[in-house]
């Protein structure tokens, strides 16, 4: 930038292809300022309407998506509470290091060790409790501010605290191969309720029927009680995102995509759940790459996977048709970083005269 306040080509702040690099750059306000909406993007058909998937290419700006709706959650009510859930094969130490800086509210990460259950066909209780823990958690670290902290709430919690996982560690949670299951019985003298020795259900040994009956009869415990509990107006979204598989080896291939399947199945489910039971300003928002589903559509059963997708997602395409080469997003993105930078230093924006 020259004394007399022009600005120069070289001072002008493009940006960094991938939206995470841009904000862990600490250029969030760039970002967002400069943020340019998909065409016929909808906020109120993602937020207060039906639409939950965003979903279309590698590349295409999901994840820049996801943390511009988190941001427009905020400005619409400052006491919004947020959080992410990642998901992704062979999530490396750095990449873990990425949202959790961005975003100002929870991120966790679900972390999937390749020697676990390739076996496995179904995912869906486990990812259930998951999102129940992950709730019961949001709720505790918010001091209660979004479900009312009553009897149903404590016993909601109860039901979801009887299942621990082998190990977690703090933002990381390990996906589970092993989990501790509490028996609670009746004291025949004294009539209280007690809990029995943990059951140890072993999701690799399908001889466990009992210790698995168990744990399916709790999630469906939980999720008759999470119907009972009350929630407050501060308004609740779980964003997830880096649905990703490990395409290296093919039984570990065919897990991943059977398990990103039944989460994509959990979401549909748990928006269902917030919608019959009158829970306003709930809602998981989970962004879906297309070569996954295709993925998942040929290599494992897809349980009609497709018909979810279509019927609730919103596609990310940066169509463009209109004959003003002004109007290209991409073009638009680079006016609007020279708007800031000029902005920034004084001097009037003049976009009418630059397009005539």
């Amino acid at each position: 930038m020259d004394s007399k306040g022009k600005l120069k080509v070289q001072d002008i702040y493009i940006g960094k292809p991938d939206a995470k690099d841009e904000l862990l750059l600490q250029k969030s306000n760039e970002f967002l300022e400069s943020y340019v909406i998909p065409p016929n993007f909808s906020f109120d058909d993602i937020i207060n309407k039906d639409k939950m998937f965003i979903y279309g290419n590698k590349g295409t700006g999901k994840t820049a998506l996801l943390l511009y709706l988190e941001s427009e959650c905020q400005k619409h009510d400052d006491c919004t509470c947020t959080s992410f859930i990642l998901f992704k094969s062979q999530y490396g130490n750095v990449q873990r290091l990425g949202l959790d800086k961005i975003s100002r509210n929870i991120v966790k990460t679900i972390d999937v060790d390749n020697d676990i259950l390739q076996n496995e066909q179904d995912f869906e209780y486990i990812w259930r409790w998951i999102f129940f823990k992950h709730i019961v958690e949001e709720n505790e670290n918010s001091n209660c501010g979004i479900f009312v902290d009553d009897e149903n709430w404590t016993n909601f919690v109860a039901t979801v605290n009887r299942i621990l996982p082998e190990r977690t560690s703090g933002k990381i949670f390990k996906f589970p191969s092993i989990v501790k299951i509490g028996m609670s019985y009746s004291s025949e003298t004294s009539g209280t309720q007690s809990i029995k020795p943990e059951l140890t259900l072993d999701f690799n040994e399908k001889e466990n029927l009992k210790e698995y009956t168990q744990f399916v009869s709790l999630i469906d415990v939980a999720a008759k009680q999470f119907g009972k509990l009350t929630r407050t107006d501060i308004p609740f979204y779980i964003f997830v995102d880096e649905l990703e598989a490990f395409y290296a080896d093919d039984d570990i291939l065919c897990r991943d995509l059977r398990m990103i399947r039944d989460l994509i199945l959990t979401v549909k489910l748990f928006n269902d759940f917030f919608i019959t039971y009158g829970f306003a300003k709930t809602k998981f928002i989970c962004s879906i790459r297309t070569e996954i589903v295709n993925s998942v559509i040929q290599f494992v059963p897809p349980k009609e996977i497709n018909k979810v997708i279509s019927g609730f997602s919103w596609p990310l395409i940066w169509n463009y048709s209109n004959t003003n080469s002004y109007a290209h997003p991409i073009f638009e993105i680079w006016l609007r970083r020279i708007e800031l930078s000029e902005t920034r230093i004084g001097n009037k924006w003049r976009f009418a005269i630059l397009c005539g």
